[in-house]
């Protein structure tokens, strides 16, 4: 870092910052929602792993660089306990991570359909929450199939493909009108 100039790392930051606005351009990013955050990977010299340490926003000049030093110093101490203020620290990688902020979109709210899930259900097996209760009967559904409205009443399974649900006895699980299936105690009045 002692051999780093400011505009060394500016004209590196400036390339990568121009390669990134380009493939933001090129994905209808307009300019005003771009973000770009700009970090180094640093070491002291001789050591065999990197801190990732932020860059401030704005120009970088000298002070700059001491304080990207005095930042890898405390994340050090940090992580592993102590700071080498007198080693060398180098600096390995510049990393930037461009952003485009788009407007967030509201997925269409669906109408809800019958309360049954009658047409979501695909078998029923025994399974076991709590020893001292022993096995249950539990009615198995599909949650491709689930619509909008349905209420699935305990003990139940909800499978799909990345994971499983289990509504237990006394519980009432509920898909709203966006598709979230929502799980809480029968008493729960969310349902009705």
């Amino acid at each position: 870092m002692s051999r780093l100039t400011p505009a060394a790392l500016t004209q590196g930051f400036s390339e990568l910052g121009a390669c990134a606005a380009r493939t933001l351009a090129a994905d209808g990013v307009p300019e005003a929602q771009r973000r770009f955050d700009r970090s180094l990977d640093m070491k002291y010299v001789g050591q065999g792993y990197t801190l990732n340490i932020a860059v401030p926003a704005g120009d970088i000049n000298a002070t700059t660089l001491t304080l990207m030093c005095e930042r890898f110093h405390v994340r050090h101490e940090d992580l592993y306990g102590f700071r080498a203020d007198s080693e060398a620290v180098e600096m390995i990688n510049m990393r930037l991570q461009a952003t485009g902020v788009l407007a967030k979109s509201t997925p269409p709210r669906q109408p809800c359909g019958p309360r049954q899930a009658d047409t979501a259900q695909c078998g029923e097996r025994p399974a076991c929450l709590d020893a001292r209760q022993g096995m249950v009967r539990y009615q198995i559904y599909d949650r491709a199939r689930l619509l909008a409205g349905h209420v699935l009443p305990g003990p139940a399974i909800v499978e799909q493909v990345d994971s499983t649900t289990l509504i237990p006895p006394a519980w009432i699980g509920m898909v709203d009108g966006y598709g979230n299936l929502i799980v809480g105690r029968e008493e729960w009045h969310g349902y009705a």
